[in-house]
């Protein structure tokens, strides 16, 4: 969509008027009295005279596409613009689309010769907040300038120094020295600088002992006093029973105890024995390694039945009745048999 500026006389390139019979073919002559015109603002339409020349004149330029002459009667209303142009006889209907924008707008955002209007008119949605802000700029000049004003400035400010490379600020001569003092016993810098390092120690090995941190590593502690229940510590040492061993419950004490008990949990053997010693009768996971070695033992050792007509062999379980594995045999060529579990 293009732009105009409101209220100015300008020529715009309308088209391409084409052909109605086939809809292609562009139009570059037209019979102008035959040409029915009109500009629609809104809701509003408007009927245009077109002429050769002069205001409104509607002339080819190349290939279907025309110019247009809009007057400033035409565009003197903000918002929405069509032009229509409709010939029964000679082209198919056309239109084109336009935005009519303020002057100051248009030459804001098109023409770059104008700046958009940005006025405070309201602060906080209050026009009379932005008014009072407006009648208070002066005070506010005022109150600046009063701030720069060599009577404010310190008699002695040519006297301060600015090290650049430490940010330090030295004062070469301050001969007003009121409003500066220490209350208390201590009447200088240097007496403020009287702690010790043996005063700072004590003030930190009883910020510890405060919370029994001192009994980390350095003083000895008891689990049902030093440690609170439910800590992180305290959930860590003991189950709740308060009955944390040093002898049976600490990590060296679990270390010694190994495979043999203590906490230390089974050895290898014990392990070992307890998978083979196993039943065989409750290893049916499909698949598992114990699975697999109670078909195998059925195979060798439990009963098996065969079916002379179709040569089919089936293998039981322990309890006689249970089919493990069904043996179907079938001709591989070549006199072999092919048997196929299942």
């Amino acid at each position: 969509m293009r732009f105009l500026r409101q209220s100015t006389a300008l020529d715009v390139v309308v088209g391409p008027l084409v052909d109605k019979t086939d809809g292609v073919t562009p139009v570059t002559a037209a019979t102008l009295g035959g040409i029915t015109a009109a500009v629609i603002k809104g809701d509003a339409r408007t009927g245009l005279t077109l002429a050769a020349s002069g205001n409104n004149h509607f002339t080819h330029i190349a290939d279907g596409y025309w110019e247009l002459n809009l007057t400033t009667s035409d565009t003197n209303t903000t918002g929405i613009f069509r032009v229509t142009l409709r010939d029964d006889d000679g082209f198919l209907p056309m239109w084109e689309d336009f935005m009519v924008l303020p002057q100051q707008v248009f030459d804001s955002l098109v023409t770059g010769t104008d700046q958009l209007e940005v006025d405070a008119v309201r602060i906080s949605g209050s026009p009379t907040a932005a008014d009072n802000v407006q009648a208070n700029i002066a005070n506010l000049d005022a109150s600046v300038a009063s701030r720069l004003a060599a009577s404010a400035v310190p008699a002695n400010f040519d006297d301060l120094a600015i090290t650049p490379t430490t940010g330090l600020v030295s004062v070469g001569t301050n001969n007003d020295k009121s409003g500066y003092s220490i209350s208390g016993t201590k009447n200088t810098f240097d007496d403020l600088n009287d702690i010790s390092s043996a005063g700072v120690n004590a003030q930190v090995d009883q910020a510890l002992a405060d919370v029994n941190l001192d009994k980390l590593v350095k003083n000895a502690a008891t689990l049902s006093t030093d440690v609170a229940d439910g800590s992180v510590i305290g959930q860590m040492l003991d189950d709740g029973s308060a009955t944390y061993s040093r002898t049976t419950d600490s990590l060296q004490a679990i270390r010694d105890a190994g495979g043999g008990g203590g906490g230390g949990g089974a050895s290898a053997a014990e392990i070992a024995d307890a998978v083979l010693d196993e039943p065989v009768s409750d290893h049916q996971s499909a698949g598992s390694l114990g699975a697999e070695l109670r078909l195998a033992k059925a195979m060798l050792a439990n009963k098996r039945r065969h079916t002379v007509s179709t040569g089919v062999d089936e293998v039981f379980d322990d309890d006689g009745t249970t089919v493990l594995r069904t043996l179907t045999p079938s001709d591989g060529g070549d006199d072999q048999i092919v048997v196929d579990p299942s």
